[in-house]
């Protein structure tokens, strides 16, 4: 998944700001932190 992502972007197709938001909130919900808790701590860090 992560890959497709990469290629999104490379193609264009996701702005690389967006792209990192989805890959952090993969890799901390892969690692076992629910995925509303991911989406927020990421949107935290965003601001």
């Amino acid at each position: 998944m992560l890959v497709a992502l990469m290629e999104a972007v490379n193609d264009e197709l996701v702005a690389a700001r967006e792209a990192g938001r989805c890959a952090a909130v993969t890799i901390l919900t892969a690692a076992g932190v629910p995925a509303s808790d991911a989406t927020e701590l990421v949107a935290k860090l965003n601001d």
